[in-house]
């Protein structure tokens, strides 16, 4: 199941990258593009994921970017809910200066996480 907060137009674009990747088929959980998406576009993927630890069984994998707000919300869910996340992959676009900081949140969160600039490094915490 894939929890992104790309608009729903992307769909087919988004499932043909995944392919391409290599990664399995499933889900995925879009953005709608509405009013409210653009005025709080992080509120969708917050009660999608919510909706989700409160509905599934198991744990999760997190994958991100530095960029914007992802480490502080992944190590927020981490938190709240010990135990349902298997790792946190984060691939670095923002350089040097936000990798120190996202490492120091996310040093005690008792998960594994992994911060590179390339994809291929996040083939270490996958089950």
């Amino acid at each position: 199941m894939y929890l992104s907060n790309s608009p729903t137009g992307l769909t087919d674009f988004l499932r043909a990258v995944l392919a391409a990747r290599g990664l399995s088929a499933g889900p995925l959980l879009l953005r709608p593009l509405d009013i409210g998406a653009l005025r709080s576009p992080q509120a969708h993927k917050r009660a999608a994921r919510e909706a989700l630890a409160r509905d599934l069984p198991g744990q999760f994998l997190l994958i991100g970017d530095t960029g914007e707000n992802d480490p502080e919300i992944y190590a927020a869910f981490a938190r709240a809910h010990p135990g349902r996340v298997a790792g946190i992959a984060l691939r670095d676009v923002a350089g040097v200066k936000r990798v120190a900081t996202v490492a120091a949140l996310t040093a005690n969160l008792g998960v594994r996480v992994v911060i590179s600039p390339g994809a291929a490094a996040f083939e270490s915490i996958l089950p």
